[in-house]
């Protein structure tokens, strides 16, 4: 996930507003607190946002978009595990009962 720029209409001092391709979701950010383990960000709508000190740099951006990363990588194999886990399921209740998959 990139960190496409600063919502300049919706920040302020102390709230900057970042904007995120893909757009940012409630459980891709949940995941991204757990991983970071930072504080200071809050999401708004499909926003980013960071409430800690103004002085961030580029390093600052770059870690939040690894994490941002993945942490939507993390939701994804999340999401694999469990459809996979669900078709093994069943494919052994249809080897049990005899009834096919339809």
């Amino acid at each position: 996930m990139k960190i496409t720029g600063i919502d300049n209409a919706r920040s302020k001092k102390g709230k900057l507003v970042l904007l995120t391709d893909p757009p940012l979701t409630p459980s891709v950010f949940s995941k991204f607190l757990e991983v970071w383990q930072v504080a200071n960000f809050e999401i708004e709508g499909n926003s980013l946002i960071w409430l800690g000190p103004a002085h961030i740099d580029k390093e600052f951006a770059r870690q939040a978009e690894v994490y941002l990363t993945e942490a939507e990588n993390a939701i994804k194999a999340e999401k694999t595990r469990d459809e996979n886990s669900n078709e093994q399921y069943l494919q052994k209740v249809s080897a049990q009962t005899g009834l096919p998959l339809i």
